[in-house]
């Protein structure tokens, strides 16, 4: 897989960083291989993982089963901010294959994963 470039370093390494942990905390596997070491754990979902970005928007997803799906928002004026907060209170209220499972604020960085099935 070729190497993927970030238009938005920022967004993704808090994306990253919150699917890292989320694994950390929730896959035996994934602890078992990464030691419990956040940067090998980064390491890992940027080498296995597909990036798709748009100018406000960052969506990760992580190869492992199930399929974790992280995603960042820009949030530092009122209308990303805004956006971020529809794509959320969206993403909660799914049914079906994919699921709300965490979410934050850091950095002026809105993010949340859910989990396809």
């Amino acid at each position: 897989m070729a190497k993927q470039t970030s238009r938005c370093p920022e967004l993704e390494e808090v994306v990253v960083t919150a699917l890292a942990d989320y694994l950390d905390k929730n896959d035996e596997l994934f602890n078992f291989i990464t030691i419990g070491e956040r940067e090998t754990a980064k390491g890992i979902i940027r080498a296995t993982s597909i990036l798709d970005e748009t100018p406000e928007r960052t969506r990760i997803m992580a190869s492992n089963k199930p399929i974790l799906v992280g995603y960042g928002y820009d949030i530092k004026d009122y209308t990303r901010k805004i956006k971020y907060e529809i794509a959320l209170q969206i993403a909660k209220r799914k049914n079906g294959s994919e699921q709300f499972v965490a979410e934050g604020i850091e950095d002026n960085c809105g993010w949340y994963i859910t989990k396809i099935e």
